[in-house]
């Protein structure tokens, strides 16, 4: 952990969230249970180092599988599908574009340990809408799970405009050392740091997070 916390500026924790398809995820009063578990680290630590996490299924009807009051509570809030595997996702992952809680996409064109499955998504629609509304969209860096975005994907999401994310995916300690396979499938995809979201201080993230919200509002005004 000593490694961790030297080498890294902040930590995102972002267990998923109970579904019927993710059975070990985390219930909401779990969830509440765990960032109270991040407060009292954060408090021993003296800083803010770990951020409160939320990885959120998007249901069939294009909504979160968490309440408003609790997605508001995560400091970082990635969505993802879970299952209905050959079906065309790209109207959920548009829908949660559009979502202001919304800030990653994450495991975009598959599902970490179930790599063989996939989805039939217009990449170009979902980028083009990520990149509209300021979502940001996740490379898993698990190198065993490298069936995520691919490089012609990802070099389209930056042209662009749209931001990416390097995840470790890890369960383990020793897993965040992942992170330079992501860095490596970022660099295919033609990313310059700048177009890293998570190469950023927290503070500017924090800016690209309102952003969002100011491109939601301008959005809602203009219907």
């Amino acid at each position: 952990m000593s490694k961790i916390y030297t080498h890294y500026d902040y930590l995102v924790i972002a267990d998923p969230v109970f579904t019927g398809q993710i059975k070990g995820g985390l219930r909401p009063e779990e969830i509440v249970e765990q960032f109270g578990e991040i407060d009292l680290v954060n408090k021993t630590l003296g800083r803010q180092f770990i951020k409160k996490g939320l990885n959120v299924p998007i249901l069939q009807d294009g909504s979160l599988g968490l309440p408003a009051g609790l997605l508001q509570q995560g400091d970082w809030v990635t969505a993802f599908i879970a299952g209905d595997f050959n079906k065309d996702i790209t109207s959920r992952l548009i829908w949660a574009c559009e979502n202001p809680y919304v800030q990653c996409l994450n495991h975009p064109d598959s599902r970490p340990g179930v790599q063989k499955q996939s989805w039939t998504v217009n990449w170009k629609k979902v980028i083009d809408k990520a990149a509209a509304t300021g979502t940001c969209i996740a490379i898993n860096a698990q190198p065993d799970q490298q069936a995520g975005l691919k490089e012609d994907w990802i070099k389209y999401a930056i042209e662009r405009g749209a931001k990416i994310c390097i995840g470790t995916n890890a369960s383990y300690l020793y897993q965040f050392d992942f992170i330079s396979t992501g860095v490596a499938a970022a660099r295919r995809g033609w990313c310059r740091k700048e177009d890293i979201l998570n190469t950023r201080s927290w503070k500017e993230i924090e800016s690209y997070k309102q952003y969002k919200q100011s491109v939601l509002s301008h959005h809602m005004k203009d219907l």
